[in-house]
């Protein structure tokens, strides 16, 4: 949602524009930052998403 953006704002020239697509290349580091922990992760376990920091819990099933 970032990265179109910016590079629409720099053919154009719009500094809006690329404001906007820089903010949200930024926000999506995280999202990228947690699908690179839980891709490391077993497919049978469960995340949920940290309520307040960056990170997630994993949940792992005793056998």
């Amino acid at each position: 949602m970032g990265i179109i953006p910016s590079v629409i704002a720099i053919m154009i020239g719009n500094l809006g524009l690329l404001i906007f697509g820089m903010f949200f290349t930024v926000a999506a580091g995280g999202d990228f930052l947690i699908i690179n922990l839980i891709g490391k992760e077993n497919s049978s376990d469960l995340v949920q998403d940290h309520p307040s920091e960056a990170g997630c819990y994993i949940y792992r099933k005793i056998e």
